[in-house]
């Protein structure tokens, strides 16, 4: 694949220098990378191009970023329309985008893959400290095109500027952020900085930051005894905590550095990251033997404390070349080099080991090929090594590569703007070594190498007409699955389950991609009162991957099935990956108040109401006739005020998220709340013109929440009240 990619990057590198060179002034050019652009639906009103035609979008930058920055990603993102967060515990959090999470939505540092293990299972971390990124920005909907077939549910691209190619004009500049909670026994401290040296022609970035918490406190019990009983079968009462969640606190702790050199016609850049992140999972939602051998030691009534040491090293480089003419603009080179791993420690003692070890380039070139035209033609590759040892090696060691290429045209006529995309990968997953035995036969899989070819493409059209503005995207879009979707068999601690691959049952033939036929309309309308954005969308899938729970139970102490379980606390439901035909649907709309003058100030308001509902064509073989899919966000409904003057700014926001009765066969439904949140910012004067101190209030209604998106939603509620100090000061 390599190899591939190597002969087509030579293609593109002549196609370039073959061109004739048409004069354009260099100073009139900037860098753009049309990877990190939005078209509509966004927090910074007008800020930005628009390239992606037809496509919704979230950007949230400078202080509406500092406003929403939290410890986790999905947290920090879950405020906005469309977005929620799958939390396992108050230090794990997932976006989910329209529904979908996981393997279908890319999270992207810097534009290459964040390539850790979340994907894999949630009770794994994302290797993204959200407190040094300078812009986020979420696509919603199916971004395969350009971003690979895993982003058929959509993008989250963290910005961190860790290269620093972007020049603030200064010879030096820098940023201290300190935070602390003054509610909440979780005690959670971070402290954050970040420092930049530049001249015309060099940067340097250097960054860090340390954040650690106590056991957080919630309003209630942790464990929901009789939603646990009704699901999973047993009392979960012995490892019940009232008042906070045992075991989850956390420390993580990171640092990068970078550099760049920019010249009239050239740039040039590298940086280096390390990450280290250890957490706790709460008790009662991992499941383990009495008699696995393990010194359980200080757990809650014998039960194991189960705590994740993760660390990264990230390795970067971007390089890229502007053409002096009108038809090629811009060529560029981006390579990263990711090493993942994690202990699942039980009790201090190494359980289970996870590595992902990932190599991805991106080479694109961007063009102009006529007035009114622009686009990109890319090529991307991508070479991982994962492996699951230990006691939860439910997954075998396995080599995927990958090689995609795209291209992606806009022609803009009048108040019309179309665009068209395509892109077609071939992937490679090849099994390493034999699956864990499975007894009492001892039974083993091992699968030949499997190649996938899939293609996807995309049409947008976008109407402007004097304070309106139409969009409509059309696209297929196709995935290959995951290797923990194939060949996924034995205990899978983390969801209490015991999983079964789709290769289990194929009888030697290959799964069938995923086929996301998917459809959105939107409609932004400037008025009197404001503006307001409709969004409705619609994805038909074919060959939908879901967990179906068999009804029956795994036995982990004597390592047999069972129709039911003597000891039900040592039993795991069975899931079996399979495959049917879905349709996820719905719809948001925003409204934002224009701002008005009040008391020497400007106060702003908004509302959004957001909705999705998925469910399978057909029972899906669970017996129940229940076709809903798992965990999927009831509807929301919320409204903020925001008031700003030269050195104040109060935000409050209240959200009302109704409550799942859909949630999914064998999975429980979740109560209506009401979250209400503020922040109050004050920017000092003087010397420390650039700093300020800020209050932010989370959940201070202390609601008991139960997150739909939650695997552990009956093991961990969310945070109670907190209220958090802050300091933060840039030069």
């Amino acid at each position: 694949m390599l190899k591939a990619f190597r002969q087509v990057a030579g293609w593109f590198v002549v196609l370039a220098i073959t061109q004739p060179g048409l004069a354009e002034d260099p100073e009139d050019k900037e860098h753009k990378e049309i990877e990190e652009v939005i078209v509509s639906g966004q927090k910074e009103q007008g800020a930005h191009d628009q390239f992606r035609t037809g496509q919704s979008g979230v950007i949230l930058a400078g202080d509406e970023l500092r406003l929403e920055i939290s410890n986790t990603l999905g947290e920090t993102l879950a405020n906005q329309p469309g977005v929620h967060n799958a939390t396992f515990g108050p230090s794990v959090g997932l976006p989910v985008l329209r529904g979908l999470s996981g393997v279908r939505v890319r999270i992207i540092e810097d534009g290459i893959g964040s390539w850790d293990a979340s994907s894999l299972s949630p009770d794994h971390a994302v290797a993204i400290e959200p407190l040094l990124a300078e812009r986020i920005e979420i696509l919603q909907g199916a971004s395969s095109i350009e971003f690979g077939n895993a982003a058929v549910g959509g993008v989250v691209h963290v910005d961190t500027q860790r290269i620093p190619f972007t020049k603030s004009g200064q010879s030096h500049s820098g940023a201290i952020e300190w935070r602390t909670e003054l509610i909440n026994d979780h005690a959670q401290t971070t402290t954050a900085a970040k420092f930049n040296i530049e001249n015309e022609r060099f940067g340097f970035h250097i960054d860090g930051y340390n954040r650690n918490h106590d056991d957080v406190e919630i309003p209630a019990c942790a464990i929901d005894v009789v939603q646990v009983n009704r699901q999973l079968g047993f009392d979960a009462s012995q490892s019940n905590t009232c008042g906070y969640i045992a075991n989850s606190d956390a420390e993580a702790k990171g640092y990068s550095i970078g550099a760049a050199l920019t010249e009239e016609h050239w740039y040039i850049g590298a940086s280096a990251r390390n990450m280290k992140y250890d957490y706790g999972i709460p008790p009662g939602s991992h499941t383990e033997p009495r008699d696995s051998g393990h010194n359980h030691g200080a757990g809650e009534d014998g039960d194991p404390l189960i705590r994740i040491d993760l660390e990264q090293q990230r390795y970067d480089f971007r390089g890229g070349y502007r053409f002096q003419q009108n038809v090629l603009q811009q060529l560029e080179l981006q390579i990263a080099t990711v090493n993942y791993e994690h202990f699942e420690m039980e009790s201090g003692f190494s359980g289970t080991h996870f590595v992902n070890d990932v190599t991805e380039a991106k080479l694109s070139l961007e063009h102009n090929l006529a007035a009114g035209f622009e686009g990109v033609i890319g090529i991307q590759a991508i070479d991982r090594y994962f492996s699951s040892t230990g006691d939860e090696n439910f997954v075998p060691p396995s080599d995927v590569t990958s090689f995609g290429i795209y291209l992606v045209e806009k022609w803009q006529h009048g108040a019309w703007t179309f665009q068209a995309g395509g892109r077609f990968d071939i992937t490679e997953i090849r099994q390493l070594e034999l699956t864990a035995p499975l007894r009492p036969n001892n039974y083993q899989l091992m699968h030949a190498p499997m190649e996938y070819k899939t293609g996807s493409f995309q049409l947008g059209v976008d109407y402007e007409l004097e304070n309106h503005q139409w969009f409509a995207a059309l696209g297929r879009h196709q995935r290959t699955p995951d290797v923990h979707e194939f060949l996924s068999l034995g205990p899978h601690l983390a969801t209490r389950s015991f999983d079964l691959g789709l290769l289990l049952r194929s009888d030697g033939n290959i799964p069938d991609p995923e086929l996301f036929n998917s459809l959105e309309l939107g409609w932004d309308w400037s008025h009197g009162l404001g503006s307001t954005q409709i969004r409705l969308f619609r994805s038909e899938v074919d060959g939908f991957i879901y967990q179906n729970n068999t009804g029956i139970f795994y036995d982990l102490a004597e390592q047999l099935f069972r129709i039911n379980c003597v000891r039900l606390a040592e039993c795991l439901p069975v899931y079996e990956y399979q495959q049917n035909d879905a349709v996820i649907q719905g719809g948001e709309v925003q409204w934002f108040w224009p701002g008005v003058s009040v008391a020497r100030g400007t106060l702003q308001v908004d509302w959004f109401v957001d909705y999705v509902e998925g469910h399978l064509e057909g029972a899906g073989g669970s017996g129940t006739g229940n076709e809903d899919i798992p965990r999927m966000p009831p509807w929301r409904l919320g409204a903020g005020a925001e008031w700003s003057s030269m050195q104040w700014l109060f935000d409050i926001t209240a959200t009302y998220v109704a409550a799942q009765n859909n949630p999914g066969a064998f999975e429980t439904e979740t109560d209506s709340y009401l979250e209400v949140n503020a922040s109050l910012h004050y920017k000092l004067t003087g010397w420390l013109d650039n700093a300020s101190v800020f209050l932010k209030g989370m959940n201070l209604s202390d609601q008991e929440i139960h997150n739909a998106t939650s695997f552990i939603r009956n093991f961990a509620p969310e945070p109670g009240r907190s209220l958090e100090l802050g300091l933060s000061w840039e030069w």
